[in-house]
């Protein structure tokens, strides 16, 4: 009995850390309407959308030039934990043929990607995962490709690990969330409707029409209940609607009646608190919601998703991972800003009620958990965190990692709270950007300051003695046993010289671009050192960059050329001079699968010559080279729109008879002209002279006779 209870003890300690399948979000598109997705496209069509019992519905009739040009939100936001691994869960089916969707779980720039091909008729369920790079989880698909039906019937995001330890809520932290009292310091609740500005109801004057100011929230008696205090928003109609130069209806109607929560402090990111509220609106709708900074700033999508109205009350509640510098969530009381679903024409009232928000109540001091991170399963144990004692001389000090060569460590996460991995996570240190890698040193202490999800790399795996001086906010690491340190290496320059002869712009900053690929995928939070010379052609050339990496295919695998786009800004906008320039700086990474640093290069209205050339890219502590001194192959070019190639390949502009972006010209395209010309479709102007006729077709025919 001993040995069988030795063994199942055993079983539990291996197993634990990853003995289930925890579900984080799910929607179930069978019990949504239409109101629940978005779209960022123009070229989108309302009548392309459905939804009934069966699933949501997304109907293309003809493959658009760039397969990103059918791009959708088909969710609300999950809430993720950053740097956690996550499955996503798509049941899916098409009308026929097959449809590459590339998908994304996050934001517009960032998020975990991954390509799914559906091929059935029937709904099966497809899957990617990956490592989330932020707290925010939409769905957000591409297949402009495709021709014909794609339909979703449900939506799950899991992971593997163990279940979480059961949340402690403090007290309501809003004062008078109920509507019946005085506010404290920061009053809890904002509204503003059309029409009302400065305090006072204004005629909406087609010619000049009051844009309304957020104000405090006006709190009237419950219609249905006399003896009950609400918040009241009463969103008017915005008509005549808002109008662009071109006659087209503003996304500002949407927005031009709101209401907001309001918090008394702005949230840490990641930071998790409980949220419930009350509901009810005149007339049965549905509203979307934003992340804002005070109320009618706007940060981000918004953490509660899109919300259905009754007229009955209605009781929410959700645990809330905050973004960084949320202070309040606004709801969009005019609706869905879409031809046939115009809630944004009418009056419609809104209350709210009930208003509470409470902390997780954690442990406070200083706690420490380790990991090695070269593990394929590097979880750390927040519950088993090492509480930092006295080390005398007003120190505090802890060792993470054990003697023994298996229990070494090189990564550490530093926290004042404990209890709850979230709330570990969120009240982290970080060191500042300016102190540099840590290195093994007693005499050698660096500044930190707060910084959620925070990760201290180490050198290298050993055991790690750590010191905090609390008054002065310096930490010192010293390594008590473990692999010896590394070489710091010599900064020497790739002098390889690259010239992109970029062509005059045709459609977008990225139609030319210039990519530095390093050697291997980086982390979200890295530190690299990169240096290189640049020049152009001509003085004052803009250049922004941007973070690629490689595409994933439908297990999840980064394969292909490193040329996929991730987000923008790596390296900030650089100006382009005649005269040579250096940039040299320590860069955060922000997305993990960063390969390469891609540089958009389509000046406006004319053809630059861009130049970069003694290219150094090592981490920031120097031991680790990301491109190769005698390197060649480390840059790819593109120009005109046409194919990425990797140097000393010459780039070719994208043919103006290549309609479909294969990269050759063939039936395909013949057949795409043919179909343009009935329809009298100016995509298939392959000469741009304005019309769609036979000598398109000619110069197609020509091209492919080309071709062979």
């Amino acid at each position: 009995m001993k040995k069988l209870f030795t063994l199942i003890a055993l079983l539990t300690c291996f197993m634990g850390v990853n003995a289930a399948e925890i579900e984080d979000f799910s929607v179930d598109y069978t019990k949504v309407g239409a109101s629940q997705i978005g779209w960022k496209d123009g070229a989108i069509q309302n009548d392309w959308i459905t939804a009934d019992e069966d699933g949501l519905h997304f109907y293309n009739p003809e493959p658009m030039e760039n397969w990103w040009a059918y791009q959708l939100w088909v969710s609300s936001n999950a809430d993720l934990e950053i740097d956690k691994t996550y499955t996503i869960h798509i049941v899916a089916k098409v009308s026929d043929g097959e449809a590459n969707v590339r998908c994304k779980i996050g934001d517009w720039g960032s998020g975990i990607t991954g390509n799914i091909l559906v091929n059935t008729t029937d709904y099966e369920e497809y899957t990617f995962e990956g490592v989330a790079p932020l707290t925010s989880g939409a769905l957000f698909i591409q297949f402009g490709d495709y021709v014909g039906t794609l339909s979703f019937k449900s939506l799950r995001i899991t992971h593997e690990g163990k279940v979480p330890t059961p949340i402690t809520w403090g007290e309501n932290f809003l004062i008078n969330g109920d509507a019946e009292g005085e506010y404290g310091d920061v009053e809890c609740a904002w509204s503003k409707e059309w029409g009302y500005l400065m305090n006072s109801i204004n005629q909406n004057d087609p010619s000049n029409p009051a844009i309304p100011d957020p104000h405090v929230a006006i709190i009237e008696e419950d219609p249905d209940d006399a003896s009950n205090k609400v918040f009241a928003s009463h969103a008017k109609a915005v008509d005549p609607a808002l109008k662009d130069a071109d006659g087209a209806n503003l996304a500002d109607n949407t927005w031009q009646n709101q209401f907001w929560i309001n918090f008394p402090r702005a949230f840490k990111e990641g930071e998790t608190f409980l949220l419930k509220f009350r509901y009810k609106a005149s007339k049965a709708c549905s509203v979307s919601t934003q992340d804002h900074t005070t109320p009618g700033s706007y940060l981000g999508g918004g953490k509660v998703g899109n919300l259905s109205f009754t007229t009955e009350w209605q009781d929410y509640e959700k645990e809330i991972s905050a973004a960084a510098g949320m202070q309040s969530i606004a709801f969009n009381l005019t609706g869905d800003n879409t031809e046939g679903a115009e809630t944004w024409k009418e009056d419609i009232d809104f209350y709210f009620d009930n208003l509470s928000a409470s902390y997780m109540v954690l442990e406070e001091g200083f706690f420490a958990a380790a990991a090695d991170v070269d593990d394929k399963d590097p979880d750390y144990d927040f519950d088993e965190a090492i509480t930092f004692t006295d080390g005398g001389d007003g120190l505090i000090v802890a060792t993470v990692g054990g003697t023994a060569e298996e229990e070494w460590v090189n990564e550490v996460m530093i926290s004042t709270a404990k209890g709850n991995d979230k709330g570990f996570k969120a009240n982290t240190i970080k060191l500042k950007s300016d102190e540099g890698p840590v290195v093994n040193d007693p005499n050698d202490w660096k500044g930190f300051e707060e910084g959620a999800n925070g990760k201290i790399k180490l050198p290298v795996k050993g055991q790690w003695q750590i010191s905090i001086d609390q008054e002065y906010s310096l930490i010192n690491f010293v390594k008590l046993v473990g692999e010896e340190d590394k070489e710091v290496l010599d900064e020497i320059a790739n002098e390889t010289e690259v010239t992109l002869h970029g062509l005059a712009k045709k459609s977008a900053e990225w139609d030319n671009q210039f990519w530095i690929a390093g050697n291997r995928s980086l982390k979200k939070g890295e530190k690299v050192y990169v240096k290189f010379d640049y020049w152009a052609s001509e003085d004052g050339v803009t250049v922004a960059t941007q973070s690629h990496g490689k595409a994933k295919d439908a297990d999840g695998n980064e394969v292909g050329d490193p040329t996929n786009y991730i987000s923008h800004g790596l390296l900030g906008d650089l100006t382009f001079n005649v005269e040579p320039q250096t940039f040299e700086k320590v860069v955060e990474i922000t997305d993990n699968g960063t390969w390469s640093i891609c540089f958009n290069m389509a000046y406006p209205d004319h053809e630059v010559d861009y130049t970069i050339t003694n290219v150094i890219w090592m981490s920031e502590d120097r031991t680790e080279r990301l491109v190769e001194p005698e390197a060649t192959d480390i840059f790819w070019l593109k120009v005109g729109a046409g194919t990425p190639v990797q140097y000393p390949a010459e780039p070719q502009p994208k043919k103006a008879e290549d309609l479909d972006g294969s990269g050759t010209v063939d039936v395909t395209d013949l057949s795409m002209v043919i179909d343009y010309i009935w329809a009298e479709d100016l995509k298939g102007d392959v000469n741009g002279d304005g019309l769609v006729d036979v000598t398109d077709l000619s110069l197609v025919i020509e091209a492919i006779w080309a071709e062979d």
